[in-house]
């Protein structure tokens, strides 16, 4: 059993135990009893804040302030400070996963405050790449193939991708055409392979061949 809520009955309390005297104030009183509540009698109650996790896609700014829960609602006056989220993120940052910290405050009295970080999940962009419209003559040199994208941010190119582009020509039935210098006249389909990158989801899209008769 505690130490008595009321204040008369406190004061014989701690008077009995030998902490306290007649010519004490309440305000002492009052102060003395929660330390001795606190010490002796009753454990904290823990109350968790928990940071929102948040989804934002790559080349997006850093969210103005991040969201916190609490596992109980407590009144202000037993905590201390300002209630804060960081996050180590930045418009540009890598697509990823990104720790948002919550932190600042300090319980006074009866509770102790746990804090549990969130996530920031930074998703890839989309990005589109499309083979262009390429023609050639029936026998001839071969184009140079090249793609465009839609999609890019933070001002970034196609020298921001990784790997190498490779051109895989194929016929109407969808089999490979190792040679176009060899092929026939007509129309084929150029798909792109070799291109990857960690902050874009790239959607290729074929472009077409289109080979005349020699002569025409």
């Amino acid at each position: 059993m505690g130490p008595p809520h009321n204040l008369q009955a406190q004061r014989d309390f701690l008077t009995g135990i030998g902490l306290s005297d007649s010519t004490y104030s309440e305000a002492r009183i009052i102060e003395l009893g929660v330390g001795v509540k606190r010490i002796f009698y009753d454990s904290d109650e823990t109350i968790t804040i928990t940071a929102s996790d948040k989804t934002i896609t790559y080349g997006a700014n850093k969210p103005s302030s991040f969201a916190v829960t609490w596992s109980k609602s407590i009144p202000a006056s037993y905590y201390t400070g300002t209630l804060k989220t960081t996050c180590d993120y930045s418009k540009g940052s890598n697509a990823g996963t990104y720790p948002i910290i919550p932190s600042g405050l300090t319980a006074t009295d009866k509770y102790a405050l746990a804090f549990v970080n969130g996530t920031l999940t930074v998703a890839k962009a989309e990005l589109t790449l499309t083979v262009a419209n390429a023609e050639m003559v029936e026998g001839g040199a071969a184009p140079e193939f090249s793609f465009t994208g839609t999609g890019f941010v933070n001002d970034e190119d196609a020298t921001d991708l990784s790997g190498s582009a490779v051109y895989i020509v194929k016929d109407a039935l969808g089999e490979i055409v190792a040679d176009v210098t060899l092929a026939a006249p007509g129309t084929y389909s150029v798909h792109l392979s070799g291109i990857t990158s960690d902050n874009y989801e790239i959607t290729l899209v074929a472009g077409t061949l289109t080979i005349t008769e020699s002569g025409s």
